[in-house]
């Protein structure tokens, strides 16, 4: 009709919800879980971090906690042939059935001979280095870092922290 009023029976969109109004019984018990999984995250996450485990892909946050001063220690591992020579061995692409270099080595230094031994043979092997090598060296490396982009560290000292016989 051109000049009457038209009325038109719809479902108005408010009546047409998906999710239960506040207070009853499904709202409730959503509301209960999401509290429950996001309290149950957070406070993994906060243990992880305490007890600086690493389980993936969860993290114990190392990437920035370290204190970064004026002096920096690092690790270097060297193979000595049989005439007394010495070669730096490259650990930057240590697959991973290795372990990191850079977490493993420090714990290293208290560690028992028998241990030290299997994880440095490993190293060499993995470096494709033991042909002609007796003996493995770890030295920690003492450096003062510096703030300029195109100035090198300044090695302190470096001293031979432990070594280990190859078969």
């Amino acid at each position: 009709m051109l000049g009457g009023l038209v009325t038109v029976r719809a479902t108005p969109r408010s009546a047409r919800r998906a999710h239960p109004e506040p207070g009853e019984p499904d709202a409730r018990r959503t509301t209960r879980l999401a509290r429950t999984v996001t309290y149950g995250l957070c406070g993994g996450l906060l243990l992880l971090g305490i007890a600086q485990v690493e389980i993936w892909p969860l993290s114990a946050f190392r990437l920035f906690s370290g204190v970064r001063g004026p002096e920096a220690t690092s690790w270097q591992v060297v193979v000595v042939d049989s005439d007394g020579s010495e070669r730096l061995l490259d650990l930057a692409g240590m697959p991973d059935r290795v372990g990191l270099p850079h977490h493993l080595l420090p714990r290293l230094v208290d560690a028992s001979p028998a241990v030290r031994e299997e994880v440095l043979e490993t190293y060499v092997e993995a470096a494709g280095a033991g042909t002609s090598a007796v003996r493995v060296r770890v030295y920690r490396v003492v450096s003062r870092t510096s703030t300029e982009p195109d100035v090198a560290n300044i090695q302190l000292s470096r001293h031979v922290a432990y070594e280990v016989g190859l078969p």
